[in-house]
């Protein structure tokens, strides 16, 4: 039954803190185990200050005698579930304590939820207050010198009137918006009962015909710590009226059969969704959640967005300064790590969902009968596998004809030792090995140049150039040698990661193999239009995919995309090797045949291609917002989609010859073969005179021009 509660209280010097590790269950309340959730905010002028130093801090430079901070203690309704009550308190704090610096904690005892709710009555106005300064006496006419200023109104009854008021209509307007009927009221009993009577209810006037459930905290806390007998006459009356007028109120709740709840929102749910909801807490990352709380969700949101332009947009030059953007915002956000308030802020939410699963166990075990030791030893790894089916299905059932046939083939290629060499060495070999080739392809060019130029100044400056390339050469080599050391030693964590992998790829050939089945698609392309479809595929994948992979390359200097090089490098492997075996299925075709199915798609491309281009024309002369440039975004890159297929349709038909292998990656690739060797082949093939030993090294590796997409 949702019952209204609103208690206006206040705090001396000195009983900051300590109240604050009451409400927040910390230090000596650490073992109450009724912590639902908490919360704070404003707590400038130091962000890097955790939950409790500000009140310390409050509690060290207020003036003695003055009131360190106001605190509500209020119920919350019992028909809300914790998410919908945390949201009715941070929607209160933003209504009437928007600019105050605030702690709150929501406790649930017997399923019925209240919520601390301490703020500072100084209010922040801007100005930057080292901690001493900002608890002094506000200075009006110099409010630099002095500290913030405390808000009177907080001290007056009409500020009393009003929480009172706002209280309620937050309650009922949460209630509500989550369709339950029940509702509260702000209003004395006798407010209510005298309404009751004057509209004819007699059943709400017999219910509230009681009196008040109120007592003086002093009386509560003398009864609590020092006995009934401590209390003197006058306070043992009101004692007694407080029992009476609390057994009166169970009596009429029991008259309702109210049973309060043991756990909110998990009640109607399966044993299969409890499960699940366990699941989901294991696998939290309190890091990530605490720094997007930190950052007000701008972690989240930066590492998305620095996510999307690499994949998506990573060939674009004009990007590069806001994935520089992002990357700093990230780097900032991350300095959070080791504060007392990221300590604290995972420490709570551990806690938090440590008790929430509990919980959830204990419904496993009373409700269904399943022992929670044995579900976490199994059940949560069969929860895990499903959730990871589930996701892989969904996500291949929306592939095309040909690209889900091509994701089956890429499978069959996939090396899951050599994936799982990589992962533990955080891809470290993709980088020098590739950074070694263009090294070596510089040192071929300047001394070329070198022979070429008589210019005595030039040709100094090219042999300092040799030199410093020579470095840089023998610098990789030697941490080939130590990286292939650390390889030997990690063998454990690679054969576990091996073991991974090769789930991984089984579970993902079954779900492809499923939907191919469902669709009644076979492996391999059987008629004309789905060998014209894998032939375009392949060529086009092989265009995006090596222009990619040489933009990655020029950017790794720093290491920070041997991920997407090593990826990309994989599947450019296998494309080459695929698209052969299309290659030859296409030849074999008749002309007529070919020719028929190729113009009709060139034809649906260039239509395409067109009206694409004709929005983007109507988005570039219109009106700028956020919403028109993601839209012109997405629009340019289906745009230069469209138009690297149309060139390869009008390579095909004018007979243009076929895309090169790319040599470059097949000599990453070999270097690569064993695992436990790395890069000594490439490393042994050089000298660092720049003579070469080996003189089937002397190759083009820019020989894939590719196409122009008509950019």
């Amino acid at each position: 039954m949702a019952e209204y509660r609103l208690k206006y209280k206040k705090g001396k010097v000195g009983s900051a803190r300590p109240h604050a590790m009451y409400i927040l269950r910390q230090e000596r309340y650490a073992e109450h185990d009724d912590l639902v959730r908490f919360g704070f905010g404003n707590f400038t002028p130091s962000d890097r200050m955790s939950i409790t130093d500000f009140w310390f801090l409050a509690d060290s430079f207020e003036p003695a005698g003055s009131t360190i901070y106001r605190e509500f203690e209020v119920n919350i309704p019992e028909e809300l579930n914790h998410e919908q009550g945390h949201e009715l308190i941070e929607s209160f704090i933003a209504k009437e304590i928007p600019n105050q610096p605030y702690t709150y904690a929501i406790h649930e005892k017997n399923g019925r939820q209240h919520c601390h709710l301490m703020f500072s009555e100084r209010s922040f106005d801007g100005i930057k207050r080292d901690p001493a300064t900002f608890f002094k006496k506000y200075n009006r006419y110099h409010p630099d010198q002095g500290g913030a200023k405390k808000n009177p109104y907080f001290h007056s009854k009409e500020a009393l009137l009003h929480f009172r008021k706002s209280w309620e209509q937050e309650q009922n307007r949460i209630l509500q918006k989550y369709g339950h009927t029940a509702r509260v009221d702000c209003r004395s009993l006798y407010e209510r009962r005298k309404e009751a009577v004057a509209q004819g209810d007699m059943e709400k006037v017999a219910e509230l015909d009681r009196e008040a459930v109120n007592v003086d905290g002093n009386i509560y806390a003398k009864v609590k710590f020092k006995g009934i007998e401590s209390l003197t006459t006058t306070e043992r009356d009101q004692w007694d009226r407080y029992l009476t007028a609390s057994e009166a109120k169970k009596r009429k709740e029991k008259g309702r059969n109210i049973t309060p709840k043991q756990i909110t929102p998990q009640l109607d749910l399966s044993s299969t969704q409890i499960k699940d909801r366990i699941s989901e807490i294991d696998a939290k990352d309190y890091d990530k959640i605490a720094l997007g709380v930190l950052s007000h969700k701008k972690y989240q949101t930066a590492t998305a967005n620095l996510k999307r332009l690499k994949i998506d947009f990573g060939h674009l030059d004009v990007f590069e300064a806001k994935r520089q953007e992002y990357e700093s915002q990230i780097k900032e956000i991350e300095a959070f790590r080791g504060t007392g308030k990221y300590n604290q802020l995972v420490f709570f939410l551990k806690r938090e969902n440590e008790t929430e699963k509990k919980r959830l166990q204990s419904i496993l075990h009373t409700k269904f009968g399943i022992d929670p030791a044995h579900f976490s030893a199994t059940s949560e790894d069969e929860a895990a596998t499903k959730a990871a089916r589930q996701k892989i299905f969904a996500s291949y059932d929306a592939y095309t004809p040909e690209k889900i046939r091509m994701e089956y083939r890429s499978l069959l290629y996939r090396n899951p030792k050599e994936e799982a060499t990589y992962r533990v060495t955080q891809y470290r070999n993709e980088t020098l090995i590739s950074n070694l080739l263009a090294l070596e392809s510089d040192l071929v060019s300047c001394q070329k140049s070198i022979l070429s130029t008589k210019d005595t100044t030039q040709k100094e400056k090219l042999a300092a150039d040799i030199s410093a390339i020579n470095s840089k050469m023998l610098f990789i080599t030697q941490e080939n040698i130590r990286l292939s050391d650390t390889i030997s030693s990690l063998r454990p964590e690679i054969e576990k990661e091996t073991q991974n992998r090769q789930t991984d790829i089984a579970m993902r050939l079954a779900i492809a193999q499923e939907i191919l089945t469902q669709k009644n698609l076979a492996p391999e392309p059987r008629t004309p239009e789905e060998i014209i479809q894998d032939y375009i595929m392949c060529r086009y994948e092989l265009h995006t995919k090596n222009k990619l992979y040489s933009y990655f390359a020029q950017k790794n200097q720093t290491e920070g995309y041997s991920r997407p090089l090593y990826l990309l490098r994989s599947e450019i492997q296998f494309l080459q090797a695929d698209y052969k075996k299309v290659q030859a299925s296409f030849r074999n075709l008749s002309p007529e045949t070919s020719n028929k199915i190729i113009f009709a798609r060139e034809r649906t491309v260039h239509q395409e291609l067109k009206s694409i281009r004709r929005e983007i024309k109507d988005l570039s002369i219109g009106p700028k917002s956020a919403s028109t440039e993601k839209d012109l975004l997405t629009l340019q890159k289906k745009a230069r989609e469209l138009s690297t297929l149309a060139n390869i349709y009008h390579d095909i038909i004018v007979r243009k010859a076929e895309p090169k292998i790319n040599r470059r990656l097949d000599m990453i690739h070999k270097s690569h073969a064993d695992p436990e060797k790395l890069y000594f082949k490439m490393a042994g093939a050089l000298d660092f005179t720049g003579e070469k030993k080996d003189k089937s090294l002397e190759i083009n590796y820019h020989e894939y021009d590719g196409y122009d997409p008509g950019m």
